[in-house]
């Protein structure tokens, strides 16, 4: 399996659980749409682990460049764990306006950021990092 498989899947795991709680929250079933969230939030602090822990200091390393797609994809992470602090407010306040509104954008924004990350930059990776296999074991033995 190449890192493009195996990251692309993550973000389609996230994606669906993401779209779950925006659906169950636009339904008014908070309880639900909470749990979908958490599961949400959960699965995508994982994946931001396993590329801002492994992949982009393995890809900088082969690449020798520390300034380009990885500086940019971190600064989006921020950007990310920003509006999700947003929606957990809108969560913990049962705000549906605010929750519907933040949520379409973070949306938005993910779609875009993980069309760079698919495109180029895992590409990119399975191209230069010499021992991909080696890598994603890594990444599976990340858990918490």
């Amino acid at each position: 399996m190449s890192i493009k498989e195996y990251l692309s899947k993550e973000h389609q795991h996230c994606d669906n659980l993401f779209a779950m709680a925006e659906e169950k929250i636009a339904e008014g079933d908070w309880n639900t749409g909470s749990l979908f969230f958490n599961d949400f939030y959960n699965a995508l602090t994982l994946h931001f682990q396993k590329e801002e822990e492994l992949l982009f200091p393995a890809f900088e390393q082969v690449s020798g460049n520390e300034c380009g797609p990885t500086k940019i994809m971190l600064s989006e992470h921020a950007q990310f764990r920003t509006m999700i602090d947003q929606l957990k407010e809108n969560v913990a306040s049962t705000d549906q306006e605010g929750y519907m509104g933040n949520s379409e954008t973070l949306f938005m924004l993910m779609q875009q950021h993980n069309a760079k990350e698919e495109q180029m930059l895992y590409t990119m990776a399975d191209q230069l990092i010499p021992d991909t296999e080696s890598l994603i074991n890594k990444m599976e033995e990340i858990t918490n």
